[in-house]
């Protein structure tokens, strides 16, 4: 067995809920490259992703050889085929381990088999990643709950009974560690399809951690659902601009996503704590802003203060307006000039 991993991730999101754990998912964008994939741990690290994720499969355990349109590529005579191209054998995700390794970011993979779930948990993956295609797939589901490690089930096309069950599959084999991410299974994803509501749907109806596998264009969809709770961002990214892959439509380059990441890793101190108080900053602004009762005219000594005699104005150096009542019938003890702060010393 590889080398345990360094941390837990359902731990880490449970404990930290202000955490944002964003994966690079490179996907097929190495289009069955292994160089061109370890350039894309490297780029995942440089973004500074916690994670660089890819797709680990069998052409021949994924799919028939059946016509088939994918949506977001062109009509596949044998979608096996298609595959194939993409598919990288496992010395090379031996070697993206070990690469993400040295260089210190997490490697993640979806599986598509139990043959692949078996070989990247030999690996030492710290987490599995389901597939939205595959929340239906039982057998799957069952077989990686049963490594007792973290799994982020992401949820496109599903509905909450289908979701309610791919949870309970994973219970039955006393893995309880799910990660549900919300998903538009389109490729891109409009702005108008993106219902992010479901991100507190799932957190308050399941209870668990939440997240976003973000498939549209921008960054508007990751930036509102980490303002709605979800804790992982997973997004597409690729090296090259050129070329096609099937996930190329909804892929961001490096540049792009590391200023995505940044700006997502500022959302914890921009929603800041719940509740209403001043800042800092604003404690300091207080005085000048803010107002204070001043005379209209002058006021001899003795005189019984009426609410015509005030008046409120910056600064706040005096008596705060909102106890205006409580100076009205005072008489004053000593001369207020006009346009003077009163002060309640100069009452009695």
């Amino acid at each position: 067995m590889a080398d345990q991993p360094r941390e837990n991730l359902y731990s880490l999101l449970n404990s930290d809920p202000s955490r944002i754990y964003v994966i690079a998912e490179a996907g097929l964008n190495h289009g069955g490259n292994k160089e061109r994939a370890l350039a894309l741990v490297r780029a995942a690290k440089w973004t500074g992703a916690d994670a660089v994720k890819f797709q680990t499969f069998k052409a021949n355990r994924l799919a028939s050889t059946r016509p088939a349109t994918l949506g977001h590529t062109k009509d596949q005579p044998n979608l096996q085929e298609l595959f194939k191209k993409l598919e990288l054998p496992y010395d090379a995700f031996r070697a993206l381990h070990k690469e993400a390794k040295r260089i210190g970011i997490e490697f993640l993979s979806t599986p598509f088999d139990e043959e692949s779930a078996d070989f990247l948990d030999e690996l030492g993956v710290s987490a599995y990643k389901i597939a939205s295609g595959d929340i239906t797939h039982r057998p799957l589901i069952e077989h990686v709950a049963r490594k007792n490690k973290p799994v982020l089930l992401s949820t496109g096309m599903s509905n909450g009974e289908e979701i309610e069950k791919a949870i309970d599959w994973m219970h039955t084999q006393a893995n309880d560690q799910v990660v549900l991410l919300h998903c538009v299974s389109s490729y891109p994803a409009k702005t108008e399809e993106l219902n992010l509501k479901s991100v507190q749907y799932l957190r308050d109806r399941f209870g668990v951690p939440v997240g976003f596998s973000d498939h549209s264009v921008g960054t508007l969809g990751s930036v509102v659902a980490t303002s709605l709770g979800a804790q992982v961002i997973e997004r597409h990214f690729m090296i090259e601009t050129r070329g096609e892959t099937p996930d190329h439509a909804v892929s961001m380059d490096a540049k792009q996503l590391k200023g995505h990441i940044e700006e997502l890793r500022t959302i914890g101190t921009v929603l800041g704590e719940r509740g209403k108080f001043a800042t800092e900053a604003e404690s300091r602004n207080k005085t000048a802003s803010r107002r204070a009762l001043y005379a209209r005219r002058p006021i001899a000594p003795g005189e019984t203060i009426d609410a015509g005699m005030l008046y409120a104005l910056r600064p706040a150096i005096g008596i705060s307006p909102e106890f205006v009542d409580s100076v009205v019938g005072k008489q004053a003890l000593s001369p207020i000039e006009a346009d003077a702060p009163v002060q309640w010393e100069s009452l009695q």
